[in-house]
C-alpha cells in the first residue's frame, strides 16, 4: 500500500548546546558572520554539513572573491579580503590569472579556515544538516540538526542563515519568491586538469589573447562599457568550436566555454570553468542530481576538445571534480531581496552589473545612468 505522506511519531529531541548566535553554514558569508560575531565578544556556534569549512571556496572550487581587482580598484576589503591575505600567508594561495588578486586553494583553504575558527574561539559543529527550525511564537531560537547521532536540537539567542538557499527561512515560513528554472542562471562544474605543458598553454595563449569582449558561452554574453574591452581573460572558447565542428563535441551543445584559473609549473590548470548548464534548481535534489551527472559528462568532452585542438594540451586528463555543483544567484531573487529591506518604490525592478559612470573627479554622472535606464526599457 502506497501513501501520500507519512506521519511521525512524537520524539525527544535531545538539546546538545546552548549558543548566544547560531550560523547555519560555512560559506563565504556564514564564515565572515561567525568571526564577525565572535570578534565582537559573543559566543558563536557555526553548524556545516560537510567535513570542513568555505562553502563554494572549498565545495565547489570558486578560486577566489577579488578576481575584479585591478590597479584602480577600489573596495571595501574587510574579512572577505582577510580570506585572501591569510590564504596567501598560509600558501594557499597564487596570483590569479585575469586580476591582482590571488587563486584560493580549495583544499588549502579547509586549513586556513580552521585556524580562522580556531583564532576566533568559534564552536564548529561539522558534519550536521539542518533539518527544521525550532519556534517559539514567531520566533527562531534554534535548529534541529541530523547526523549519525540521530537528530539533535541547538539553541540560540539568534540564528543567522547562511545556507546559500535560505533553507532556514522558508522553513521559518519567510517568503521565498523562487525563478522559474527556464530562467535561473547556468549551474558549473567545476574541474581541475593535470598533465598540461605550461610552456605550450602559454605560448598558445599569448599568440592570440583573449579578452572581456570575446565572452559569450552561447548560454550569454559579458556586457561591458568598452573599457574592459582590452583587458586580458582566460577566456577558452575556439577549441570547443572546432570540437563540434569535428563532432567531438554534439552541434547543441554550445554553451562549453569559459574560464581557467591559474597555470601551475607542475602542469596543473585549476579552476576550469567551462560547464554552464541550464534549468538546473538549486533546492530540488533530482534537478541537482542531473546536473552533476550531465556536468561530468559535459566537463570530459571539454577536456577531449583541449587534447585534440590545444598543443599544450595534448597530455592532459582530470585531475578531480568540484565535490558539488555551483548554483548562482539569479536576478529575480536579487530583486527579491531588495524588496524585503527595502521601501517597495525603491527596489530596483532590474539590474545590470557595469562600472558606474564617473567623471575626473570621482562624482557619479547621473545623466549617463538614466540614459543606461531608458536603453533597458525604464523610464524616470
Amino acid at each position: 500500500m502506497s501513501f501520500d505522506f507519512i506521519t511521525e511519531p512524537a520524539r525527544h529531541v535531545p538539546v546538545i548546546h546552548h549558543t548566544n548566535v547560531l550560523v547555519v553554514g560555512s560559506g563565504p558569508s556564514g564564515l565572515a558572520a561567525a568571526l564577525a560575531a565572535a570578534r565582537a565578544g559573543v559566543q558563536v556556534c557555526m553548524v556545516e554539513r560537510f567535513g570542513y569549512y568555505g562553502g563554494n571556496i572549498t565545495v565547489v572550487g570558486v578560486e577566489g572573491l577579488g578576481w575584479y581587482r585591478h590597479q584602480a580598484t577600489i573596495e571595501a576589503n574587510g574579512i572577505g579580503r582577510e580570506f585572501e591575505d591569510r590564504a596567501k600567508a598560509m600558501g594557499a594561495a597564487v596570483p590569479e590569472s585575469q586580476s591582482l588578486s590571488y587563486e584560493l586553494d580549495s583544499e588549502g583553504f579547509k586549513l586556513v579556515a580552521d585556524l580562522l575558527v580556531e583564532e576566533a574561539g568559534i564552536h564548529g559543529m561539522m558534519h550536521r544538516t539542518f533539518v527544521a527550525p525550532v519556534m517559539a511564537g514567531n520566533h527562531i531560537a534554534g535548529i534541529i540538526e541530523e547526523s549519525n547521532a540521530g537528530l539533535e536540537a541547538i539553541l540560540a539567542k539568534v540564528v543567522i542563515d547562511a545556507t546559500g538557499d535560505a533553507d532556514v527561512a522558508v522553513r521559518c515560513g519567510a517568503l521565498a519568491p523562487k525563478t522559474p528554472s527556464e530562467h535561473m542562471q547556468g549551474a558549473s562544474v567545476m574541474s581541475h586538469l593535470a598533465g598540461v605543458n605550461k610552456a605550450e598553454l602559454m605560448a598558445e595563449v599569448k599568440a592570440d589573447p583573449q579578452t572581456d569582449k570575446d565572452w559569450s558561452t552561447g548560454e550569454g554574453t559579458l556586457e561591458t562599457d568598452s573599457k574592459e574591452d582590452d583587458m586580458f581573460s582566460p577566456f577558452l572558447k575556439k577549441p570547443f568550436a572546432r570540437a563540434i565542428e569535428e563532432r567531438i563535441i554534439p552541434k547543441h551543445l554550445t554553451t562549453i566555454a569559459g574560464t581557467w584559473g591559474a597555470m601551475h609549473d607542475i602542469g596543473e590548470l585549476t579552476y576550469m570553468n567551462l560547464v554552464h548548464l541550464g534549468r538546473i534548481d538549486g533546492t530540488a535534489p533530482d534537478s541537482m542530481t542531473q546536473g552533476e551527472v550531465e556536468g561530468r559528462k559535459q566537463a570530459m568532452l571539454a577536456i577531449e576538445a583541449l587534447r585534440h585542438f590545444m598543443q599544450g594540451c595534448k597530455g592532459v586528463r582530470l585531475r578531480n571534480f568540484g565535490m558539488n555543483i555551483g548554483i548562482r544567484v539569479t536576478q529575480a531573487e536579487v530583486i527579491a531581496f531588495c524588496r524585503n529591506i527595502i521601501a517597495y518604490f525603491n527596489a530596483p525592478k532590474t539590474w545590470a552589473l557595469r562600472a558606474l559612470p564617473k567623471t575626473a573627479s570621482g562624482k557619479i554622472q547621473k545623466f549617463i545612468l538614466r540614459a543606461i535606464a531608458h536603453e533597458m526599457g525604464f523610464q524616470p
